[in-house]
């Protein structure tokens, strides 16, 4: 076993005691002069704070240790690619050496997903990936497996687009909309009632209103589980259900939607399309069709009964 590998398993070390709280197990330490000054494992959610990664924790007691904020003596020991916040923290503290063992194509800022590294406005670190990559790999991909294991399936989902499902439409004298008013107590115990059966989700048009906002004001937010914004195509909208229901895990669905445009998006999914009916626009055949919100779950259970 050579200098880096050595250092590298007891960053391992650390990455287990992450591993034994029940965190992601990521590990990481400090070295100065052939000697570890610091460790640290992320503690995400037994300390309930985003900032608890491993490499941070380890550098805030380096800091500690050597009396100062400036690490130009030290290398940092991780077992997976630091992440853009990680990355950030190891430049301000001008770390001299970065050696991790596994490499995140997703978050990663040293290479693979971003190289924070090369910004002009830092001296970089030297680094080196790769060291003890296959244990490091091992102890994530086991950690997500067994998690993903545990899990329960999900629930069938409801997805629906767009908010003029959620508020009635208001109308002036002449006919004309005037606002969109807000949800009934009666559209509320639906979606209290839904939210118990069914995951809900949100497919938003981006240029609509501020849907978070509306439902923490109807006290409804707890109901759906996501919401996700897409363009006002059918294409789009078929897109941005699809990327739902992976996010979710949701296996079965119905879409929810007021136009064509909705039932082509729904179809592209390949999902069953209950039409909302909110009285305006020219009428068109849809094999389901409801015209209030209490007809829904009726409906909704019926589809996803269906084979």
């Amino acid at each position: 076993m050579n200098r880096d590998e050595h250092f590298m398993s007891a960053a391992l070390e650390e990455a287990r005691k992450a591993l034994a709280s029940g965190e992601v197990p990521v590990g990481a330490v400090i070295v100065k002069n052939d000697r570890v000054i610091s460790t640290g494992h992320n503690r995400r959610e037994t300390g309930k704070n985003s900032l608890y990664h491993a490499e941070i924790l380890a550098i805030d007691a380096a800091c500690r240790v050597c009396g100062g904020w400036r690490l130009e003596e030290c290398e940092l020991f991780v077992t997976l690619e630091p992440c853009p916040m990680c990355a950030g923290a190891i430049l301000n503290a001008r770390i001299a050496r970065v050696v991790f063992g596994a490499s995140d194509s997703s978050a990663g800022a040293c290479g693979s997903a971003v190289n924070l590294f090369s910004l002009p406005t830092f001296h970089p670190p030297e680094q080196k990936a790769g060291v003890l990559s296959e244990e490091c790999t091992a102890l994530l991909s086991d950690f997500f497996q067994n998690r993903r294991q545990q899990q329960s399936p999900s629930l069938p989902g409801i997805i629906l687009e767009p908010l003029h499902i959620l508020w009635e439409i208001a109308q002036t004298k002449d006919g004309q909309t005037s606002s969109l008013s807000l949800c009934s107590p009666e559209g509320k115990a639906v979606f209290d009632t839904l939210g118990q059966q069914y995951t809900l989700c949100l497919v938003i048009e981006d240029h609509q209103y501020n849907p978070e906002a509306l439902l923490r004001e109807q006290q409804l937010q707890d109901c759906f589980a996501s919401i996700r914004y897409a363009g006002c195509s059918a294409s789009e909208k078929a897109a941005a259900i699809r990327r739902t229901m992976r996010f979710r895990r949701i296996r079965r669905a119905v879409f929810v939607g007021t136009t064509e445009a909705d039932r082509i998006a729904a179809e592209t999914a390949g999902l069953p399309f209950v039409f909302f009916d909110t009285g305006t626009g020219r009428p068109k055949h849809f094999a389901h069709r409801i015209r209030k919100l209490e007809e829904l779950p009726t409906v909704c259970e019926e589809l996803l009964k269906s084979p």
